[in-house]
């Protein structure tokens, strides 16, 4: 969830873990602190898919991410309320952005993926709204 803003402390710390695999980066909205440290994550590990939201600003932190999922192969995805995904034992729900929504969004926090895990327990990530 999110990269932070920069590449090394994210790169050390999942080096550190001796994480070398990773199934999916969910990135909740494109400004710098959540996006700057995508190159990082991506150093030396395997990465399945990125989802994103699909308002896509500041474009050129958008841009970066493209070009970063691009360069590595990744497939980016964009992701809608309501829509459900697994990766091993987590199982969640995406709660917002709305796909269909009539006006677009103040800014990029009103547009941030949130998400709740189903099951137990249950934990809801409702990040920069």
């Amino acid at each position: 969830m999110d990269t932070g803003p920069a590449p090394a402390p994210v790169d050390r710390c999942l080096r550190e873990l001796g994480i070398t695999r990773i199934p999916l980066v969910v990135l909740t909205h494109f400004h710098a602190d959540h996006v700057g440290g995508l190159s990082g994550v991506l150093r030396g590990r395997s990465v399945a898919a990125i989802e994103t939201t699909a308002f896509a600003e500041p474009p050129d932190q958008a841009e970066s991410v493209r070009r970063e999922a691009a360069t590595h192969h990744i497939p980016l995805t964009t992701a809608a309320a309501g829509e459900e995904r697994r990766v091993g034992p987590l199982t969640w729900r995406v709660l917002w952005p709305q796909a269909d929504a009539l006006a677009p969004p103040d800014g990029p926090n009103d547009a941030s993926i949130t998400w709740t895990s189903l099951g137990s327990p249950t934990m809801v990530w409702p990040h920069s709204l």
